[in-house]
């Protein structure tokens, strides 16, 4: 195990700030950090660059949702998979910050990976999802 694989860049702890806004408790902010270390310690080294360099905001909005609303998380991923808008995949209250951050095609990319980290969005997860990929 590599520690140091788990600290996240300042650019990491800024953007997690900027997310805190959607989360209720100190419990769901340690749960969406957790998560993220997961997502974060699975991505090879010579790849980490440039995850940190983009994808990793797409990556943490969507354990965001994840964490603070499950229940739109799933509906926003099955909107995602089938190639909606952003207009039309997220809640209305999360949608300026999607559509500010990142080109809607890394978030699609990355749902098959995170759908694994809740009961209400497992199902979702195909035996083809690989980290980063669709489901």
């Amino acid at each position: 195990m590599r520690p140091d694989r788990l600290r996240l860049t300042e650019v990491e702890r800024d953007f997690v700030h900027v997310l805190r806004k959607r989360l209720n408790t100190p419990r769901e902010i340690r749960k969406l950090v957790n998560l993220y270390r997961l997502v974060r310690i699975g991505i090879p080294d010579v790849e980490l660059e440039a995850f940190v360099g983009g994808p990793y905001r797409a990556v943490l909005v969507l354990l965001a949702l994840l964490v603070a609303d499950p229940d739109a998380a799933r509906a926003t991923f099955i909107a995602l998979s089938a190639g909606e808008s952003s207009r039309d995949a997220f809640p209305p209250e999360w949608r300026l910050d999607v559509e500010s951050f990142d080109d809607l095609q890394v978030y699609r990319n990355w749902v098959g990976t995170l759908a694994r980290f809740s009961f209400e969005t497992y199902d979702l997860v195909t035996e083809e999802s690989e980290p980063g990929s669709t489901l």
